[in-house]
């Protein structure tokens, strides 16, 4: 997304007017298909804080009157990280999140200037990550008595 968030209409406006946010996330999630097919792995940061995700916020007017607010989390390139570059299949684009320092929050948050603002987004340090195996466990396929009946 970050090459694109100047271009895509639905971000181009909020790029340019400088909506930029933080989103926390304790980890996230991702596939690797290194064994041949996908096998979720969770990334989080070795010292256990919360990862700080660069993010868009905008709004959206309610029919009755009033504003809702979401956000989209924006990525970078992952192609020439040690850990990252490995999730996703082999032939698809490495994108990982893009990770604000907690020292250039304020930054990130104050800056109004887009191609000052591209210069934050990039994955976080490899020897701030962990990543290890975390399967989803097996669906239960049978239904629950009353719901879907």
């Amino acid at each position: 997304m970050t090459t694109r968030l100047g271009q895509l209409r639905s971000f181009k406006r909020f790029w340019a007017d400088g909506h930029l946010a933080i989103t926390a996330v304790k980890a996230f999630f991702e596939p690797n298909y290194e064994s041949g097919h996908a096998v979720r792995w969770r990334i989080h940061r070795t010292d256990g804080q919360p990862l700080l995700v660069a993010s868009l916020w905008r709004t959206w007017p309610r029919e009755e009157g009033g504003l809702d607010y979401s956000f989209s989390l924006i990525t970078a390139s992952a192609a020439a990280h040690p850990l990252l570059k490995r999730m996703h299949k082999p032939e698809d684009e490495k994108r990982t999140l893009a990770i604000i320092p907690p020292e250039e929050c304020q930054n990130w948050l104050q800056c109004r200037d887009p191609e000052v603002a591209r210069t934050f987004l990039r994955p976080a340090p490899a020897a701030a990550l962990s990543a290890e195996l975390a399967p989803l466990p097996p669906r239960n396929r049978l239904v629950k008595p009353g719901f879907g009946q």
